[in-house]
């Protein structure tokens, strides 16, 4: 319909915008990714349930935190198995 092409046009005019290609976040279980990447999944598995996103900067150490720094340090050995030698 005109008007589901038209709000299809609106939603990818914002995620045009290049925070939500080039800011990534953490979402459990989903890993490192763009914003974009998020808030189009959430609208793909859920296209008419209304979302509110909040980001927010915070310095509590909570098991989500526990969660991150367990999974960059998966994501840091998993990079590479080389050794290197310095000398």
């Amino acid at each position: 319909t005109p008007q589901a092409r038209a709000t299809l046009a609106s939603i990818d005019a914002e995620l045009a915008d290049p925070f939500y290609s080039g800011f990534e976040i953490y979402v459990h279980k989903q890993g490192v990714k763009p914003v974009g990447f998020h808030i189009a999944r959430l609208l793909d598995r859920n296209p008419r349930t209304p979302f509110r996103i909040e980001l927010a900067l915070h310095n509590l150490h909570t098991t989500l935190y526990d969660r991150y720094v367990a999974y960059r340090i998966e994501t840091c050995g998993s990079a590479s198995t080389e050794r290197v030698t310095v000398r």
